[in-house]
C-alpha cells in the first residue's frame, strides 16, 4: 500500500522517525539517479560541474542518513518550519520555503520497504551493544592495566602470572607489559638506590630484591646508585603502557608546546615521571634519532626508520587508548538507541593502532635492512620461548597479550555481522496477553472482554462475579 502524504507539518513537530529516515533515503536515491540524466543533458561544463557538486552533496547526505550519523531532530524541526511557511497566511511565507516544500511533497505515493531496509543495516535492542560493551571494557582494561592498577600490585601480579605461564611452556605473559627489554653487560642502566625498582625479571627469582628495599652490597655498604644487571641481576625490564604515556611528554612535539602542568597533574612526583620506554629507547639515542643528512649530504634510511618507529609507538598507543575509551562511551549510548551492523571505523582504527604498536619496536632498534639483520631482529622479537629470547642477540621481545588483544578487537569488529536482528512486528501483531483465550470446557476461544458461554470450573472470574451479582433493588421491587 502506498504511503500517505507526509506534508502535514504536525508530523515533523516532535521527532524524526525511522519511517521518515527510510523515505528520505529513497528520495535521495531518486534525486541522485535523476541528476545522472541531467548531467548527461548539460549544455556547458559549468552546469555539468555544478550538477556533479550537487550529486556529491546528495551522496554525502545519503551516507549520513544510512549510518544514522546526523541530528534527526534538527532536520525534523527544519521540515516543520518549511511546512508551516507554506501557509500563505503566515507572515514567514517566502519563495525559498515554497521551493523546499516541493521536496517534502515528493513523499506522497511512495511504496518503500523501510522495515526490511533497517532490519539489515541496524540492530534494535540491548543484547548486541551489551556484548560489545563487555568486549570494550575487557580490552580497555588490558590496555590501561598499568595505568589503573598501582605499580606495586601490578609488579606482584605480573610476577605470578609470568612465572606460571613460563612454567607451562608458554610465552611470558603479563598484564601490564607491552614489550620486554633485555639487560646485558653492554645494555645496563644505572638507577638510584631508593628501592623503586622497575618491573622485570631476575636471573635468580628466589633472590630477587623486593620493592621498597634498598640494595646492600657484599660488604654491607649502601651505594647511592646501582646497575640493574650487574648489581641486581635483572635480566629484563617490562615496558608498560604507562611508560609509553610518560614518554610522550619527552617527545619533541610536546616539549615545544610545554604542557608540563598536565604532566604534573597526572604524575605528582619526579619518581612517577620516570619512563622506562624513554630511558631504554630515547635517552641515550636522542641525537641519533634526529632525522638529518650525513656528511655526504644524503639521508640515512636506517636513521629515518629508527626515528619514525620509536616515536610512532608512542603515537599509536595514545590513539589506541583514545579509541578504547570512545568505544566504551559509544556502546553505552547504543544500549538506548540502535547499533549499526556495518564495520565501524573506530574499532578498525584501534586494530591498526595495536598492530602498529606491536610492529614498530622491531624497527626502532634495527641496525640495517639486509636480509640477515631483518631476519635476526624479527626472529628475536617474536621469540615464543623466553629462554630463547634471553640467549638470543636481540634486546626486545613482544608480550603476546598484545596479540591476544588484537584478536579480541578483530572479534569485536565482526560481532555486529554475527548478530541477527529480531523480526519486525507488523501492525497486525497482537501481543500474547491480548489474544483470544480458550477457557476450560469451551471448544472455541472467547473474544477479549466477553464472558464464556458456559460456567468455568473453579473460582469465578471478576467479570463473572460481577455478572452473577444481583442488581440492587431487585428484591425490593419483587
Amino acid at each position: 500500500m502506498a504511503q500517505a502524504s507526509l506534508t502535514n507539518h504536525k508530523q515533523f513537530s516532535s521527532r524524526w522517525t525511522e519511517r521518515d529516515e527510510a523515505i528520505f533515503i529513497d528520495l535521495l536515491k531518486r534525486k541522485i539517479n535523476e541528476l545522472r540524466y541531467e548531467i548527461a543533458r548539460a549544455t556547458s561544463p559549468y552546469i555539468r560541474a555544478k550538477l556533479k557538486t550537487r550529486r556529491s552533496q546528495y551522496r554525502g547526505l545519503l551516507a549520513k542518513v544510512e549510518t544514522g550519523n546526523y541530528n534527526s531532530d534538527i532536520l525534523a524541526a527544519q521540515m516543520a518550519a518549511y511546512q508551516g511557511a507554506k501557509n500563505k497566511e503566515a507572515a514567514t511565507y517566502n519563495v525559498k520555503s515554497a521551493k523546499i516544500g516541493k521536496y517534502i511533497d515528493s513523499y506522497e505515493g511512495m511504496d518503500f520497504d523501510f522495515d526490511a531496509y533497517f532490519r539489515k543495516s541496524r540492530y534494535f535492542g540491548a543484547a548486541l551493544p551489551i556484548v560489545l560493551l563487555i568486549f570494550a571494557i575487557i580490552f580497555t582494561a588490558l590496555v590501561m592495566f598499568s595505568i589503573i592498577v598501582p605499580a606495586t600490585s601490578a609488579i606482584d601480579m605480573d610476577t605470578s602470572i609470568g612465572t606460571a605461564t613460563y612454567e607451562m611452556g608458554l610465552p611470558r605473559l603479563t598484564g601490564s607489559a607491552v614489550l620486554y627489554f633485555k639487560l646485558t653487560d653492554e645494555k645496563d642502566f644505572l638507577v638510584p638506590n631508593d628501592g623503586a625498582w622497575p618491573n622485570g625479571t631476575f636471573a635468580q627469582p628466589e633472590n630477587a630484591i623486593e620493592q621498597g628495599k634498598v640494595y646492600t652490597d657484599a660488604n654491607g655498604n649502601l651505594p647511592a646508585s646501582v646497575y640493574l644487571h650487574k648489581d641486581l641481576n635483572m635480566t629484563s625490564v617490562s615496558i608498560s603502557g604507562v611508560d609509553i604515556v610518560k614518554a610522550a611528554f619527552y617527545t619533541p612535539l610536546l616539549k615545544t608546546y610545554s604542557i608540563a602542568p598536565v604532566e604534573n597533574i597526572l604524575f605528582k612526583t619526579e619518581k612517577d615521571k620516570i619512563s622506562w620506554y624513554y630511558r631504554l629507547f630515547i635517552s641515550d639515542r636522542e641525537d641519533a634519532l634526529k632525522i638529518q643528512k650525513d656528511e655526504n649530504g644524503e639521508w640515512n634510511a636506517v636513521n629515518i626508520v629508527n626515528s619514525l618507529a620509536t616515536y610512532a609507538t608512542i603515537v599509536f598507543f595514545l590513539i589506541a587508548l583514545l579509541c578504547c575509551v570512545l568505544e566504551v562511551v559509544i556502546n553505552i549510548v547504543r544500549i538506548f538507541t540502535h547499533t549499526s551492523r556495518r564495520f565501524h571505523a573506530i574499532p578498525i582504527i584501534l586494530l591498526i593502532s595495536m598492530i602498529m604498536v606491536i610492529i614498530c619496536p622491531v624497527f626502532s632498534l634495527i641496525s640495517g635492512f639486509d636480509n640477515n639483520a631483518l631476519t635476526t631482529a624479527i626472529t628475536d622479537y617474536f621469540a615464543f620461548n623466553w629462554d630463547t629470547f634471553i640467549s638470543a642477540s636481540g634486546f626486545i621481545n613482544i608480550n603476546y597479550v598484545m596479540a591476544i588483544l588484537c584478536g579480541i578487537v578483530l572479534l569485536y569488529i565482526l560481532i555486529p555481522k554475527l548478530f541477527k536482528n529480531r523480526a519486525f512486528k507488523a501492525p497486525t501483531h497482537v501481543p500474547k496477553g491480548n489474544r483470544a483465550h480458550t477457557f476450560p470446557g469451551q471448544k472455541y476461544p472467547t473474544p477479549p472482554g466477553k464472558l464464556p458461554d458456559r460456567p468455568v470450573k473453579g473460582a469465578p472470574m471478576p467479570q463473572q462475579a460481577a455478572a452473577l451479582r444481583p442488581v440492587q433493588g431487585t428484591a425490593r421491587r419483587a
